[in-house]
């Protein structure tokens, strides 16, 4: 990236708050690939995040705290148990967030109603333990549903896909 590449967290990249740099990718991706895209509406898996039958049971974040969302432990390590992490987290990028590959194997959409922003913990095994059944903590459907009073659902919904119409191999520097 050139040095005057503007700067962006992970998280914007994912949700769509670096439109400087993804326009500057695009250009490249144009001139050195002669990429065509266009954007289209596709009915897709995923999943769809709402409230459990016993309402959430999420804590507020305060003032003070530091912005923060990540999932800790390792994917390579097929029996270790993983953490969901979030501080001044909304339901929105909860969702972003579990639909990272690794977490819960498919976008999800937020369907919660809920709004504000909040502080969590998920404590779950991954998603393709129960093989191994090394881990005492429960699948991330029923951590999210015990821990945070929200559940995952399978089903179908629109997503905006990109298609790619045209590629070349690329020029030279």
């Amino acid at each position: 990236m050139p040095n005057d590449s503007p700067i962006y967290t992970v998280p914007e990249l994912h949700d769509g708050r670096a439109p400087a740099l993804e326009a500057m990718l695009q250009k490249m991706l144009a001139d050195r690939f002669k990429v065509l895209v266009r954007r289209e509406m596709k009915k897709m898996p995923v999943y769809v995040l709402t409230v459990a039958k016993d309402g959430p049971k999420l804590t507020a974040s305060k003032d003070d705290e530091k912005p923060a969302l990540n999932v800790s432990g390792n994917p390579a390590a097929q029996v270790s148990d993983r953490l969901l992490i979030g501080r001044k987290a909304s339901m929105e990028k909860l969702a972003l967030l579990l639909g990272l590959p690794g977490v819960a194997s498919r976008p999800v959409v937020d369907r919660t109603g809920v709004a504000g922003e909040f502080t969590f913990q998920v404590k779950y095994a991954p998603v393709d333990n129960n093989a191994f059944g090394n881990t005492s903590s429960p699948s991330l459907f029923t951590a999210l549903q015990e821990q945070l009073g929200l559940k995952l659902e399978a089903t179908e919904a629109p997503l905006e896909v990109i298609v790619i119409d045209h590629a070349e191999k690329p020029t030279e520097n």
